[in-house]
């Protein structure tokens, strides 16, 4: 073997694939055909060297494009370099991360030499393999023989990934057989504390960071479905129940998510634990934010949070972040600590004998003098904000329900005025491409929905697979653009019974919103998507209700004291808005208002937004949200403090809790969001022109029934 020209081979070898010519790479090899393996004495070690940086090379070039040409390289360098523990690694995990031939995986494991195949990398490698092959059976047996180790690192997510796909097996296989045991003439039912003990292994105090605790929960809690089964309900018990052996940062996180989920029970449990919530969670500007908002509602309790606010304020961690130092809370790695711990003291400003934190404002707290907190019991201001979608449908029938809602109220000769904030156009909610099926379906055809649910597709761009023509159909259809304007308003408002004098409309068009927030809000947030500036145009909306509610007052001369604010695409189904009002009205003596119950935008740090109901004095410090998005833009340390806070459902969060309003969450109303149906002569055409070039004869079939009946 002339080893000068296999060196020489080799380096032509990585000199190509650094130029990304990783195509020639065989070719080149086969010149001359030096084969210098790696368990070759005799092979230089320059040359063994070379061929780990060809090997590493490879794998730095793969992409969405070419991983399936470099696989293949990966797959012939082994009758020149011979097989290596590295090789076997870097084929096997590219083979089961980009799912390219999982049966071929398992034969090559089966044909692997004995020390490669239980090398412990590689038997991870080897369960996962079984385990996306359906085989989780096999796949746990060769887990459980893997040794154990302190870190898997750098295959951490490998080991994570395996680990939660086998504990959420485990758990359907226990829940499977304890519905066997059920003996129904017994009362007998599955018990699902059984399946607890496998949560841990699912969530780790330990593996990967606090800042990542977050998405480990929603993991298991949205991607763990058990048939019959609470996941999220078990986890949280679980978590709650080892509260104590959690670190600030991941117990704050588990107290955020039982707040969310109202989970009263669970919430007890960890405040049963005295010490370490004075010593731990009090200290912790997550928990302080979260206990204070359960606490809102659950009046009884509020004493105790005002022991740990106290806690919290006099700490030395609060007192050096008043000063200035924004990594004060040294004990917290998460992003948002800072923002949290701003938001209390905003809320709390009154208690900072005049001070307030050194290099960062507070939001501004305007208060509207028209609103009185005595005086206005006998009329209520009802505004309607945001974009309509069909006026004569949706908007017709929140006119119905608010007009049967208040008779009761109106006949005990108690006034109510009406605002309408929308625009001069209506739309629907846009169809895109990622749009989850369960979003539209209600809308379509039936026959779109038959071809939907027997081809399993799970979204739009799903459905332009197999029916280009009826995807851009179904996506520009979606979204519909009709003139607005005042007569068409008060008419459906006349044709529901209100009384003309009792309506008071603002339309405004997008020129008007570009020049008012639009233009700036696009500049700031260059990168946001159209639905976190669809957040900018709510407020606009919300804001002009102030407006409107202005004129209520002069016309009637009499002030405002109960309000609610509610979209024109929400239809309330059962319950009742004056009801909501009243009981936050009358509930204490604090400013109350009360949002739908809403987990997972509590869970993302925001609330329900379908409807505000309450005193007006609380209710209305939603019209200053605007002007907030305004002064965090416009501040070069807000901008960058609270630049994440007018996202989706949060600032309406933000809002409220700095302003002392107490805001409460309730199921009380059973609502539906009111979308246009997309009719079938609509998509008739699109729907035609797939048929002519789809070759799925089911599907054809299915297609030309539906058209050819309607």
């Amino acid at each position: 073997m002339n080893y000068e020209f296999a060196l020489k081979n080799r380096q032509s070898v990585l000199n190509f694939i650094n130029e990304d010519k990783t195509h020639a790479v065989i070719e080149i090899l086969n010149t001359g055909r030096h084969v210098c393996k790696f368990e070759d004495p005799d092979c230089p070690d320059s040359i063994k060297i070379l061929q780990e940086q060809i090997i590493e090379a490879l794998v730095r070039k793969i992409n969405d494009e070419n991983y399936r040409d470099i696989f293949d390289i990966l797959n012939r360098l082994p009758v020149f370099f011979g097989l290596n523990l590295r090789l076997s690694i870097e084929i096997s995990l590219l083979n089961i991360s980009r799912n390219i031939d999982l049966p071929l995986q398992i034969r090559y494991m089966d044909n692997l030499p004995g020390h490669l195949r239980n090398d412990p990398v590689m038997q991870l490698i080897e369960a996962e393999t079984l385990r996306q092959t359906g085989q989780s059976d096999r796949a746990l047996t060769l887990y459980n023989q893997v040794p154990i180790r302190e870190s898997w690192w750098p295959f951490t997510s490998l080991w994570e990934e395996l680990t939660r796909g086998l504990a959420r097996y485990m758990m359907e296989m226990n829940q499977q057989f304890l519905a066997r045991q059920s003996l129904p003439d017994k009362g007998w039912s599955p018990d699902a504390q059984a399946l607890r003990p496998l949560v841990s292994g699912l969530l780790s105090r330990q593996a990967g960071s606090a800042q990542g605790f977050k998405g480990d929960i929603e993991r298991v809690i949205w991607n763990t479905p058990v048939p019959g089964i609470d996941v999220g309900g078990l986890v949280i018990s679980f978590l709650c129940d080892h509260i104590t052996d959690l670190d600030a940062d991941r117990a704050a996180t588990v107290f955020h998510l039982a707040v969310s989920f109202d989970k009263q029970a669970d919430i007890q449990r960890i405040l049963s634990q005295k010490m370490f919530v004075s010593e731990t969670l009090s200290l912790h500007p997550l928990f302080i934010k979260y206990f204070d908002i359960f606490s809102q509602k659950n009046i009884s309790i509020r004493g105790i949070f005002l022991k740990c606010l106290n806690a919290f304020l006099q700490s030395s961690f609060c007192l050096d972040f008043r000063n200035g130092n924004l990594n004060a809370f040294s004990f917290s790695v998460l992003d948002s600590t800072p923002v949290w711990a701003t938001e209390v003291l905003s809320r709390y400003r009154a208690r900072l004998n005049g001070g307030g934190i050194r290099g960062i404002p507070f939001l501004n707290q305007p208060r509207h003098d028209i609103f009185l907190r005595t005086g206005g019991e006998n009329h209520t201001f009802i505004g309607i904000f945001g974009q309509m979608r069909d006026p004569q449908g949706s908007f017709s029938k929140i006119m119905k329900y608010l007009h049967a809602d208040t008779a009761q109220y109106r006949a005990a000769g108690k006034r109510l005025s009406i605002g309408i904030a929308t625009w001069n156009l209506t739309g629907q909610k846009k169809i895109e491409d990622g749009t989850l099926v369960g979003e539209f379906l209600s809308r379509i055809p039936r026959c779109l929905q038959k071809i939907i649910s027997t081809n399993h597709i799970k979204n739009l761009l799903e459905l332009r697979h197999i029916l280009p023509h009826t995807a851009d159909a179904l996506q520009k259809a979606s979204c519909t653009n009709n003139m607005v304007d005042e007569g068409i308003i008060r008419s459906i408002a006349s044709q529901n019974g209100f009384h003309d004098q009792d309506i008071f409309i603002n339309i405004e068009t997008e020129d008007q919103y570009l020049e008012d927030i639009g233009k700036e809000f696009r500049s700031f947030y260059k990168r946001v998507s159209v639905g976190i500036e669809n957040q900018a145009r709510m407020w606009h909306r919300i804001a002009a209700l102030y407006g409107l509610a202005k004129q209520a007052t002069q016309k009637t001369a009499q002030p405002i004291g109960n309000m609610a604010l509610i979209r024109p695409d929400v239809l309330f189904r059962g319950g009742s808005i004056i009801d909501q009002i009243e009981k936050a009205v009358h509930q204490t003596s604090e400013d109350v208002a009360i949002c739908d119950y809403d987990p997972h935008a509590y869970w993302i740090e925001g609330v329900g937004d379908r409807y505000f109901a309450g005193r007006a004095t609380a209710v209305a410090r939603a019209f200053d949200g605007k002007d907030l998005i305004l002064q965090i833009m416009r501040d070069p340390v807000l901008s960058t403090h609270y630049q994440d806070r007018p996202f989706w459902h949060r600032f309406a969060q933000t809002i409220f809790y700095e302003s002392d309003v107490f805001l409460q969450q309730s199921a009380a109303i059973d609502m539906e969001f009111l979308r246009q149906s997309i009719p079938l002569d609509v998509l008739k055409p699109a729907l035609q022109k797939d048929y002519v070039q789809i070759s799925d004869h089911g599907l054809k079939d299915l297609i030309k029934r539906f058209v050819s009946s309607s």
